[in-house]
């Protein structure tokens, strides 16, 4: 149980996992526990970066578009003193 929480699981999915673990008789039902387990925050860690991704994307083209805006606004106000 330490050695999970150092791994950063959270008390909540572990009080789920736990039953699973206890009621597995072999190691290999152990493994196919954990081994499940895993599988399931590696998609949630994919989805997280991909979303992250999609999100820097969208800032970055906000971010332009308000420097372009910025720009042009420069340009018309250095014409009128």
């Amino acid at each position: 149980m330490h050695q999970l929480r150092q791994a950063g699981y959270r008390i909540a999915p572990l009080r789920a996992l736990m039953p699973e673990l206890r009621r597995a008789r072999r190691s290999e039902d152990v493994a196919s526990a954990l081994a499940a387990r895993e599988a399931g925050i590696a998609t949630r860690s994919r989805a997280l970066l991909d979303g992250a991704v999609a999100l820097s994307a969208v800032l970055t083209m906000v971010e332009a578009s308000a420097d372009t805006a910025d720009f042009g606004r420069n340009d018309r106000e250095d014409q009128h003193p």
